[in-house]
């Protein structure tokens, strides 16, 4: 059973309110995963959103049949699953657990209803997303960078 403090102990979540989290347990509930067990799969339908209670999740994405590259790692407090907030949505990668994990599903279309019928709400929890968002796009545009300053063809030298 998913409790206020379990909402309000997610970082993400802190600041929106006691009568806003409130309104979000009744479509909350755990779901539990083995390690290596697939929360979901890449292209399946965004339909719930998650946040890793405890254990460990990573979000990964295929390269080719061979190589796996693990995109985020997520950690008790972490949201991910986000797409579900977008109707018709689908995941870009796969989420998998990396050891027995307790996450919290809330389904997408019932929290966009609730955003729907509190815009304060959720004006705040987008607010809130976004900035997450931001910060992963920043962490992964400067792992991009990273990898093309040691890419052959682009590091400068000086050839006669």
């Amino acid at each position: 059973m998913i409790t206020l403090n379990d909402l309000k102990s997610v970082p993400m979540l802190q600041g929106l309110g006691d009568e806003a989290l409130k309104k979000m347990l009744p479509l909350a509930h755990i779901e539990t995963y083995a390690e290596d067990q697939i929360i979901y799969e890449t292209n399946s339908h965004a339909e719930n959103f998650y946040i890793v209670r405890s254990g460990k999740a990573l979000l990964e994405g295929d390269l080719n049949e061979d190589v796996t590259v693990s995109l985020a790692a997520l950690k008790p407090g972490y949201l991910f699953g986000w797409y579900a907030l977008l109707p018709n949505s689908n995941h870009t990668m796969r989420a998998r657990a990396t050891e027995s994990s307790e996450i919290i599903v809330i389904p997408g279309d019932g929290l966009r209803m609730l955003m729907d019928e509190d815009h304060d709400f959720g004006y705040r929890l987008m607010n809130r997303l976004y900035m997450l968002l931001k910060i992963r796009l920043d962490h992964r545009s400067e792992q991009f960078m990273k990898i093309l300053a040691r890419h052959p063809d682009l590091t400068s030298g000086t050839e006669d």
